[in-house]
């Protein structure tokens, strides 16, 4: 499990510079992949490996029976990481 958690703080520290220096699409991309990381670390805590190979945070969430507003974030947070993966999606979002 420490290594989940090593990488997803590993990522968020990355997500938090890019944001500041206005790299706002691959801050989602790295918040996004932060959160997938942290979740699979709880299912290690709480289950044990292996860990599910899936890459939806709404699904490793709700496999943990999240609280339906972790299952709201987690979906609002793959819309934004969808949409950054694609620049005229992106551009759409940021600047409409």
């Amino acid at each position: 499990m420490n290594a989940w958690v090593q990488f997803a703080n590993s990522d968020i520290s990355a997500a938090r510079l890019l944001y500041e220096h206005g790299q706002w699409d691959t801050s989602i991309f790295h918040s996004q992949q932060a959160a997938e990381k942290m979740v699979k670390a709880l299912h290690i805590h709480l289950f044990g490996d292996p860990v599910p190979r899936v890459h939806s945070v709404e699904k490793l969430a709700a496999n943990l029976d999240a609280p339906p507003d972790i299952i709201d974030k987690a979906i609002d947070l793959t819309a934004e990481y969808i949409a950054s993966r694609y620049p005229d999606t992106f551009l759409l979002t940021v600047y409409t």
